[in-house]
């Protein structure tokens, strides 16, 4: 990921309406099917400035985990720790530490040259009954310029995402696309891209909105949370997927 994605991630991740629904969603997910103890070991593999790390603590010890030193030191200014850097398809952890693993937008990049020894690698390190959470960019269709600074190499569908954790040893308990309200506007986006340069030199997703604007989405994208996880829609931008380690 380019450095500078990791400076607006950083000065809006509390606010800005993908990560106030994305801190929805695992939560939802989390109180739906990780049974965390007082003491419970959470990890959040690719934790980048931090987004998801101060609320997950309210759950459990957790420890943040990610190969970019920058996207660590963002983590230090809200006193992150415990924090390693590493890389998920090598955890240095023991096997069968970790009540919950948190994955969000990791095995897409392009420096996991391997997204099942990733997901192996998060199979060995939960403890039987233990759960994982991915949330991956979905279908290929919709890859665009803002992948470039993501750094991205796949895209994925419920059909071969849930094929990949099931291999891996998985049960998967439920997976499912979200973010739908986005996925024709983004598809757009792509399909325009193609004759104007929208981003005028940056290919980012995350760019300021009105607060108006952003309330609005944050309205919709919450709402459409709670009617994702009891309908479930053959689209979206992102797959989620809920796998236990048996």
């Amino acid at each position: 990921m380019e450095p500078e994605v990791y400076d607006r991630m950083y000065e809006c991740k509390d606010d800005y309406w993908w990560f106030v629904n994305r801190r929805l969603l695992i939560q939802k997910l989390t109180e739906r099917f990780a049974n965390l103890k007082v003491n419970g070991k959470i990890l959040d593999a690719g934790c980048g400035p931090g987004v998801m790390l101060p609320w997950l603590r309210e759950y459990g010890w957790t420890v943040g985990l990610d190969n970019s030193e920058i996207a660590l030191g963002f983590c230090l200014k809200d006193n992150g720790k415990p924090l390693c850097c590493g890389s998920i398809l090598q955890l240095p952890f023991k096997k069968n530490t970790f009540d919950l693993a948190i994955i969000g937008d990791v095995l897409y990049h392009n420096n996991v040259h391997d997204d099942m020894q990733a997901i192996g690698e998060i199979y060995a390190s939960l403890k039987r009954g233990g759960i994982a959470l991915f949330l991956e960019p979905a279908f290929e269709v919709l890859r665009r310029k803002h992948d470039l600074v993501e750094h991205s190499a796949r895209r994925y569908s419920v059909f071969n995402f849930k094929r990949k954790v099931t291999a891996a040893g998985f049960r998967v308990a439920d997976i499912f696309y979200a973010n739908n309200f986005i996925f024709f506007p983004v598809l757009l986006v792509k399909m325009t891209e193609r004759f104007i340069d929208l981003w005028r030199g940056s290919c980012s997703d995350l760019i300021a909105l009105p607060a108006g604007l952003n309330r609005i989405f944050t309205f919709l994208a919450m709402l459409e949370t709670r009617l994702s996880l009891r309908v479930k829609l053959p689209f979206g931008v992102t797959v989620v997927c809920v796998a236990v380690k048996d």
